[in-house]
């Protein structure tokens, strides 16, 4: 497995981002489109960042995505931008976005959220299978797909070899499911993670942690992922933290040895 950071959790330019990435090892990274401006960039501006982070070392694992495909009133506007952020991640090389498809808004019954998600996913990977990318729904733990079970009802009612997973574990934790689990329920979908931990209060709410320190049982996960037949990414994924780079340093030498076990 490769691993890599999702390098808008470092908020820094990417003077600084690449060579820190290429300094302590990762493989890779993982872009968000609204980062220093990439959705708004060129083809050939895309080719020359991608390039770019080549003469690094790493590669471009992902991009990433943000809008509501729950919500019917802004469904055609999302729809629009997820087509956008396919595109970029076409031609940035790795052909993958991963999002949420986010949280039912008040007022929205939980049948009708359900409908318009299905509907809005098909319709992204209907554009994604035209130009060959693929999407890969992260659950969320406020979200209306959350679990292994919401993402397989989401999977099985899109019927499409363009929609998979990005698992990550410390938002099936804060969502109250066991992560090694639900990763297990998945597996097979497997396009993508992210390397995120947290740690679940008996009040039920939860905090982000650096990894390993939270109730993510990484080494069963990863076993998990190996029976799979998973050999991608582990991005790292460290958003709530004011010394996120050395969190991400020791979450990358966390990794690497249980890799090496």
């Amino acid at each position: 497995m490769k691993i890599g950071v999702r390098t808008v959790c470092l908020r820094q330019e990417w003077d600084e981002v690449l060579p820190f990435c290429e300094q302590i090892g990762l493989d890779g990274i993982q872009v968000a489109p609204m980062e220093h401006g990439l959705l708004e960039t060129s083809v050939s501006e895309r080719e020359e960042f991608a390039d770019r982070v080549r003469s690094y070392g790493l590669e471009i694992s992902a991009t990433s995505a943000g809008p509501n495909l729950v919500d019917p009133r802004i469904a055609r506007e999302s729809i629009a931008r997820y087509k956008d952020m396919l595109k970029l991640a076409v031609d940035l090389g790795p052909g993958i976005v991963t999002g949420e498809v986010k949280a039912v808004p008040p007022g929205l019954s939980e049948e009708q959220a359900w409908s318009t998600c299905i509907a809005s996913v098909k319709e992204v990977c209907a554009y994604a299978a035209d130009i060959g990318a693929r999407y890969a729904v992260e659950p969320g733990a406020h979200c209306l797909v959350k679990n292994g079970d919401d993402l397989l009802r989401l999977l099985e009612a899109v019927d499409s070899d363009h929609c998979g997973v990005n698992f990550d574990p410390a938002n099936v934790n804060s969502a109250g499911a066991d992560p090694v689990a639900d990763a297990r329920k998945v597996a097979q979908h497997l396009l993508h993670t992210h390397a995120k931990d947290s740690r679940r209060a008996p009040d039920g709410t939860s905090q982000e942690t650096v990894l390993g320190e939270g109730d993510v049982d990484f080494p069963a996960l990863i076993r998990v992922y190996r029976e799979a037949g998973f050999d991608g990414w582990l991005c790292i994924e460290r958003e709530r933290s004011d010394r996120a780079a050395d969190d991400v340093r020791r979450s990358k030498v966390f990794l690497d040895q249980i890799l090496k076990g």
